[in-house]
């Protein structure tokens, strides 16, 4: 009776190692691996510094594609990005056609959700996957 408990037992064992191990293997990818692709703003903590509605497109070769609408302009910055562990570095020509380097924590990123504080100011913004 106790060898059955004892197999069953590590039979469980065996079984929640196997599934916890595919858990991880989801989450293998790199926040390099995930970033890629479109993102729009959902929530910035202080609205006037960028517009809700902002996008920002991440491409795999290490680009970037920012659109945005500021007192009814539309504002397109076209650039370079890197990341590094949770480092975001992004480099683009301001509005001020200088160009601006920039490096911002990745707070949280998922498959869906982007969290990013920004630097400068330490405003969260959070963008959702287009």
């Amino acid at each position: 009776m106790k060898l059955l408990q004892l197999l069953l037992a590590a039979g469980l064992l065996v079984g929640l190692t196997s599934v916890c191990r595919a858990e991880d293997k989801k989450d293998d990818k790199t926040n390099k691996e995930k970033i890629v692709g479109t993102w729009v703003l959902e929530k910035p903590d202080k609205p006037k510094n960028i517009p809700p509605g902002t996008t920002i497109e991440f491409t795999k070769n290490g680009k970037l594609k920012l659109s945005a609408k500021v007192d009814g302009k539309d504002i397109n910055i076209e650039g370079t990005y890197s990341v590094d562990g949770d480092k975001l570095k992004t480099t683009g020509q301001g509005p001020d056609g200088k160009e601006q380097t920039d490096t911002d924590t990745i707070t949280k990123l998922t498959d869906k959700e982007l969290v990013i504080k920004d630097s400068k100011s330490d405003e969260l913004l959070t963008f959702k996957k287009k």
